[in-house]
């Protein structure tokens, strides 16, 4: 239960900073590499804290 809640934060996070990144670049291959960098780091940081 709250594991899936954690998730769809994460996931609910990484939207909106998405979002508000695409308001500031326009460039759609930066804006996707962003993207993939903040959720890649997301995901890890979710794993090591739940590990820890």
């Amino acid at each position: 239960m709250f594991d899936l809640i954690s998730i769809i934060g994460v996931i609910v996070i990484a939207i909106v900073v998405w979002v508000l990144l695409s308001l500031f670049f326009k460039t759609m291959k930066l804006m996707i590499k962003i993207a993939l960098i903040l959720v890649i780091m997301l995901i890890v940081a979710h794993f090591v804290l739940g590990i820890f």
